[in-house]
């Protein structure tokens, strides 16, 4: 079994950190991509910053948090393909260590399914 790793920063609705294991929109998300490619989630919470800075170091995969496709570490990270879009016409990303285009590729297109069976992302994106 693969090993995703996912950096996640508090960021509700998308991203919540309040129970024992990871709650949210982008969490679903990455569990329904995470079980189409057959790997294992394994999470790390921390700072914007910090997960930027495992990122580029390449100890992280992808980092989640409710980031907006305008934000400023996309000079540090890859961004995905945006995978929602709010009532304010925000664009909701998730990023890659740089130079990951392979996840930024397979980001672009999620199948419905995984928005389908996510009804939290339904509602945020109203």
């Amino acid at each position: 079994t693969h090993e995703l790793r996912v950096g996640i920063t508090n960021n509700p609705p998308w991203t919540e950190l309040n129970a024992s294991q990871p709650r949210g929109i982008e969490p679903d998300l990455v569990r329904a991509f995470a079980a189409q490619i057959g790997a294992k989630v394994s999470w790390t919470r921390g700072s914007e910053t910090s997960l930027v800075e495992a990122l580029k170091e390449h100890r992280l995969d992808i980092a989640i948090g409710g980031f907006e496709a305008k934000t400023s570490w996309k000079s540090m990270a890859g961004v995905s393909m945006p995978f929602a879009t709010t009532a304010d016409r925000k664009k909701r990303v998730m990023l890659a260590a740089p130079g990951e285009n392979g996840f930024c590729t397979s980001t672009h297109t999620p199948p419905r399914r995984w928005l389908s069976s996510t009804a939290s992302t339904r509602e945020a994106t109203r």
